[in-house]
């Protein structure tokens, strides 16, 4: 029988088959606490893209 290795996408943590994850209102994501603690980042590149696409721009120039 062949073995699965199974990781969590976003915390990168071994998974078992029949494991569940459970998000609710005191169990976040990772990807959900590192969007909101960077929100008035993301807010700005969401208002204004444009300023984002300069500074991509900016960097694969160099």
């Amino acid at each position: 029988m062949n073995e699965i290795y199974a990781y969590h996408i976003v915390t990168d943590r071994p998974m078992e088959k029949g494991q569940h994850i459970i998000f609710n209102d005191v169990n976040y994501s990772g990807v959900y606490k590192r969007v909101n603690d960077k929100i008035q980042i993301v807010n700005d590149i969401y208002l204004h893209p444009e300023n984002m696409m300069r500074i991509f721009l900016n960097i694969i120039r160099k």
